[in-house]
């Protein structure tokens, strides 16, 4: 993040500016727990791969943000997020547009079929 203000200017009317783009992702656990603590998100754009785990943990008798938040530069779209649940689940977007703040619910887990 970068602030922008002219010099001598009063401080109330600095500009902050984030750079490039981002995504912040709420997992909603159904299968998992709510709050989804444990689920690794994995995101890939044209420029690499980043990953994060939902935690609330920061430092001692503190919490933060269950939201994970992925800075992309100049990517404009994500090539495949994929979320590794607590439940064991496994889901996958692909090609979702930058600059979102978005709820991804757990899908339901897939019964195993019977066997003949």
């Amino acid at each position: 993040m970068r602030v922008n203000r002219p010099v001598d200017s009063d401080p109330r009317s600095y500009n902050i500016c984030l750079l490039g783009a981002v995504y912040c992702l709420k997992l909603v656990g159904h299968s998992s727990n709510r709050d989804a603590i444990g689920a690794g998100v994995e995101i890939v754009t044209a420029a690499g791969s980043q990953f994060a785990t939902v935690s609330t943990a920061s430092s001692y008798l503190s919490a933060s943000d269950k939201r994970v938040h992925f800075g992309l530069g100049t990517a404009n779209t994500a090539l495949r997020i994929e979320i590794r649940w607590p439940s064991g689940i496994r889901q996958t977007i692909k090609n979702l547009a930058a600059d979102q703040v978005l709820q991804i619910d757990e899908p339901p887990m897939q019964e195993p079929s019977p066997k003949p």
